[in-house]
């Protein structure tokens, strides 16, 4: 028994009495959610075998759930592991691919919701090598076109002589600054030249640092929307950035992180750009703020598999995924 009903309150809710909670097992673990909203959880709790119980606020029953499982997919190496998730995510072909530099994190972070966006998967490559694993699967993807995101410094000319002998329709987009290249990325995928040109919706997020721009390129993988960095210390939003904005037809906007990471300025000048609204998903830690912006985006019942990051954002049109950060030795 998972415990007592309480009578119902004023909203004809019931409410199971937490001090009998804990007797779904002596090695459950049971949290209580007094939130007092509707079409929430009240309270849930984990048997030892495995299966998730649960009260909801309008039906009033308790229910039993089948047991959440989990896959790992990994590789030997970060090379390999992109490699894994885009063979779980497309066992097919897929129209592009997006090719990003394994060493560094900021070509990637604009390039993986671009990736969504044109259906098909991110993958990871050395500097100056195509590791032969991420060359056999963009063979096997057989794309009709390849993007490469980022300067010779990041992915050099050998390799792009690489992915062009793979397919000759190999494209490099490049800045001189990350913020630039971000920009072009989006720009690509979202623009007037794409195949499906705008998006109704953007992410910004800062591009010194990747917690906060992880986590919202799964969300906006589900919306179709372009992660966009900006120099977050900045004083207000630089005109490339609003004018890019308006050129999408952009009237929602979403800000990764607290005014630390993306001042208040900077808030204030995308406000201020008509018929635009701006929201702000800042937790107290990037943990806080990747649940912040997948409570906002996804539907309360997800599903029940999540491919890992880098490459979840890109499952596309299969259905998305949240990316939730977690440390290495706990969940």
């Amino acid at each position: 028994m998972l415990g007592t009903v309480t009578a119902p309150d004023s909203d004809g809710n019931e409410y199971l009495d937490a001090g009998k909670v804990g007797q779904v097992t002596t090695a459950g673990v049971v949290s209580t959610l007094y939130d007092n909203s509707d079409t929430q959880i009240e309270a849930n709790g984990w048997s030892s075998d495995g299966h998730l119980w649960i009260t909801d606020s309008n039906d009033n029953t308790i229910v039993k759930l089948d047991r959440l499982t989990q896959t790992r997919l990994s590789g030997s190496s970060r090379y390999a592991t992109s490699v894994a998730i885009s063979q779980a995510a497309y066992p097919g072909t897929a129209p592009v691919v997006f090719v990003a530099t394994g060493l560094n994190y900021p070509d990637a972070l604009s390039a993986a919701p671009a990736a969504a966006k044109e259906g098909g998967p991110l993958l990871l490559t050395s500097p100056n090598s195509l590791p032969a694993d991420v060359a056999a699967e963009i063979t096997r993807l057989n794309p009709s076109r390849i993007v490469v995101v980022g300067g010779p410094s990041a992915i050099s000319d050998t390799v792009l002589q690489q992915l062009t002998a793979i397919q000759s329709n190999t494209v490099r987009i490049a800045g001189t600054t990350r913020y630039q290249t971000s920009d072009l990325v989006t720009e690509d995928a979202f623009g007037t030249g794409a195949t499906t040109p705008g998006a109704t919706h953007a992410f910004i997020a800062t591009g010194l640092n990747y917690p906060d721009a992880l986590a919202a390129g799964a969300a906006a993988g589900k919306l179709a929307a372009p992660v966009i960095l900006v120099k977050g210390t900045a004083a207000t939003a630089d005109s490339t950035t609003t004018q890019l904005l308006q050129s999408l037809g952009a009237t929602t906007v979403y800000i990764a992180g607290g005014t630390t990471v993306v001042s208040s300025g900077v808030q204030s000048g995308l406000a201020a750009l008509p018929g635009v609204a701006v929201t702000r998903f800042a937790g107290s830690t990037r943990y806080n703020t990747s649940e912040l912006i997948n409570h906002a985006v996804f539907p309360r019942r997800a599903p029940r598999t999540s491919p890992p990051a880098p490459a979840s954002p890109t499952r596309s049109p299969a259905p998305h995924w949240p990316v939730l950060p977690a440390t290495p030795s706990t969940s």
